[in-house]
């Protein structure tokens, strides 16, 4: 859950111009090469759907750590209403 919860983050990083699509990519096939992840990937709502109970979910937002570069991170705080 973790490494798709990565892909995830990289993926909202890349919507909101926080995360690099190369970045995202390099980090894909990595985790596909050890198996940490299987294709066909989880899909975002579906992962969205699973996270509204999970500790990332408070004061009505999900909170992303998102990548914008390697050896960089930031927290975004989005609305359930920004993924639908």
């Amino acid at each position: 859950a973790v490494a798709y919860g990565m892909l995830i983050a990289l993926q909202i990083g890349i919507k909101y111009n926080e995360s690099k699509q190369e970045l995202y990519d390099e980090v894909k096939k990595l985790l596909l090469e050890r198996g940490l992840v299987k294709e066909p990937l989880l899909k975002m709502e579906d992962y969205i759907k699973e996270i509204i109970t999970d500790k990332k979910f408070f004061d009505n937002e999900l909170h992303f750590i998102v990548v914008p570069k390697v050896g960089t991170a930031k927290i975004l705080r989005l609305k359930e209403s920004d993924f639908q």
